[in-house]
C-alpha cells in the first residue's frame, strides 16, 4: 500500500468514526430524557479532525457537534430565539478549541524548528 493510499484510508476512517461518534451522541441526546449538556464528548472530533486535517475540516466538524448537542424536545421547553443562543454558543466553544488546536500545532511546529 502506497503512502498516498495509506493517508487516504486513515482520512475516511477518522471522518467516518469522529461522524459516527457525533450520531452516537445526537440519537442519545434525542432519545434520552436528560441530554449530555457538557461540551466535552462534543469536543473529541473538534480536536482530532482539526489537529490531522486543519481548520476548515475543525469548523465543519464543530457544527456537527453543534447538531448533535441539541435535544430533541429543545423547542417544547425553549422559544426560537433560545435555540439559536444556545447554537451560537455552542458552535463558539467549539470552533474555538478548533482555532486553539491550530494556533498550538503551529506554535509547536515553529518551537521544534518547522515552519
Amino acid at each position: 500500500m502506497s503512502a498516498y493510499q495509506s493517508r487516504y484510508l486513515g482520512f475516511i476512517r477518522d471522518l467516518v468514526l469522529s461522524s459516527l461518534w457525533l450520531l452516537f451522541l445526537a440519537v442519545l441526546n434525542r432519545k434520552s430524557s436528560v441530554p449530555i449538556v457538557s461540551i466535552l464528548p462534543y469536543l473529541f472530533p473538534v480536536v482530532v479532525v482539526s489537529w490531522r486535517y486543519g481548520l476548515g475540516w475543525g469548523f465543519l466538524f464543530a457544527a456537527l457537534g453543534t447538531l448533535a448537542a441539541m435535544p430533541g424536545d429543545y423547542l417544547k421547553e425553549h422559544q426560537m430565539k433560545d435555540l439559536y443562543w444556545a447554537a451560537f454558543t455552542t458552535y463558539l466553544k467549539l470552533t474555538t478549541v478548533a482555532v486553539g488546536i491550530i494556533w498550538g500545532r503551529k506554535i509547536g511546529h515553529r518551537r521544534k524548528g518547522r515552519n
